[in-house]
């Protein structure tokens, strides 16, 4: 362009003309060269993620970055955003931002928004960054990964309630107790017969026909509950699909059986071994879930 605007200038004899021309030809080298080093200088660093995720719902990450730029999550992917002086972060009105602007203060933050479609345990993040600085002609990107202080699990949605399949060649496997018949004082459940009166008894649960048969004040006894426990044995498949769907339905049998008020043991293979322990939240449920993996490889 530079030549162009010589040859122009020197056949019209116009001066202003090659001035014009080196302005114009500086401009395009600095909007087409200072991006690619705006780019190779900019730090990013992953300053806030969850513990916990669910697959299918969104989440968000929060980063820093030490120029201006537009930052793209793609594993996981999500929408990009471009990150905001830190100065300026007070009007988002978020704690993540308040904390970045405290002990980054010259520094940049943006929020992502990500998901996985996946169960599992995310340990890095690659993020896409891109600047035009400084003049916004040219866009240069670069990819970037990120490790977390600790693995996002991604734990599986629930699926609908439903019998656990049994079965050898099943994923899924209720090896629980038969469980044990516990009497219950209380005003749910059928009559099943008459007890004496005695510590814990209700006087609304008196039954007085017995009473003036045995001459002693006597109680209605109620029929029993099922409560028990739910041991239940997750094996998952190689296929990726089957695996998620076999996780999914175990996460929704967990939370029946918690919902309706008996104890979980779940039994899963993890990368350390096969793992034996008892579920009293859906939270540790995802957590297991998240960390367990197919049966292949000979691990049985």
């Amino acid at each position: 362009m530079a030549v162009a605007w010589e040859g122009i200038a020197h056949q019209s004899g116009s001066g202003w003309v090659q001035v014009l021309g080196l302005v114009m030809a500086g401009f395009a080298a600095v909007g087409m060269i200072g991006p690619a080093l705006a780019c190779r200088i900019v730090s990013v660093e992953l300053q806030v993620a969850p513990y916990d995720a669910v697959a299918g719902r969104p989440w968000s990450i929060l980063l820093v970055s030490t120029r201006p730029a537009r930052l793209t999550p793609v594993h996981p992917a999500g929408p990009a955003c471009f990150a905001v002086h830190t100065r300026q972060s007070d009007r988002y009105g978020r704690a993540g931002y308040a904390s970045a602007a405290a002990q980054r203060p010259r520094l940049y933050v943006a929020e992502l928004q990500c998901g996985s479609a996946r169960r599992g345990l995310i340990e890095a993040f690659e993020v896409d960054v891109a600047t035009a600085s400084p003049l916004g002609i040219l866009w240069w990107h670069k990819r970037v990964r990120l490790a977390p202080a600790s693995p996002v699990h991604v734990a599986p949605e629930p699926a609908g309630a439903g019998r656990v399949p049994v079965g050898g060649g099943d994923q899924l496997r209720d090896v629980s107790p038969r469980p044990a018949r516990v009497a219950m004082r209380s005003a749910a459940g059928e009559t099943r017969g008459v007890l004496p009166f005695g510590a814990g008894s209700a006087p609304k649960d008196v039954h007085w026909p017995a009473t003036a048969h045995t001459g002693s004040l006597m109680v209605r006894e109620r029929e029993v509950g099922h409560a028990g426990e739910l041991v239940l044995d997750v094996r998952l498949a190689d296929d990726p699909d089957e695996a998620d769907e076999a996780a999914a339905a175990a996460a929704g049998a967990i939370r029946e059986a918690l919902r309706s008020g008996r104890t979980v043991t779940l039994v899963t293979l993890e990368k350390a071994g096969r793992v034996r322990a008892a579920t009293p939240s859906m939270a540790v449920a995802g957590r297991r879930l998240a960390r367990a993996v197919p049966e292949i490889g000979g691990i049985r």
